[in-house]
């Protein structure tokens, strides 16, 4: 995983750092049984994976489990603004914040899932299969 991940909306650049990794893949269990069901080949290899889930927990917002990773996401997250102020979306900012950026709100959610989430699926897709077992041909 990346020490950082930027990326610039409008003149901000938001800047994503790593979250415990042992917090990440706990929230990620819990919203995997969001992913039962889905496309056994979708999942075969990490960018399909990431797609699939990514798509899954945009159709479950609200849900708990999706709220756990919307907040790990946001925590991780720092504004730079033009004026060189650096500030952390904390639970106190949010609002504020997206108020006046609410079209920054889904993008940075997604930007912010792929980079905390997606390297649990790189080389690991036989483990997560394990966890979430898919159906096979036989089963359908």
């Amino acid at each position: 995983m990346n020490n950082e991940h930027r990326f610039e909306i409008e003149g901000l650049t938001y800047v994503m750092t790593p979250a415990n990794a042992m917090a990440a893949w706990q929230s990620l269990k819990r919203a995997g049984v969001l992913l039962r069901g889905m496309d056994a080949d979708a999942l075969a290899n990490a960018q399909g994976a990431a797609s699939v889930a990514l798509g899954t927990l945009l159709s479950h917002l609200g849900d708990p489990a999706v709220t756990e990773i919307e907040a790990l996401v946001f925590e991780q997250t720092a504004i730079k603004t033009p004026e060189g102020t650096t500030y952390r979306l904390s639970p106190d900012r949010l609002n504020e914040h997206f108020n006046t950026r609410r079209t920054h709100l889904l993008r940075v959610l997604m930007e912010g899932v792929k980079y905390q989430y997606s390297d649990f699926f790189v080389g690991g897709m036989a483990a997560f299969q394990d966890l979430i077992p898919m159906p096979s041909a036989e089963q359908e």
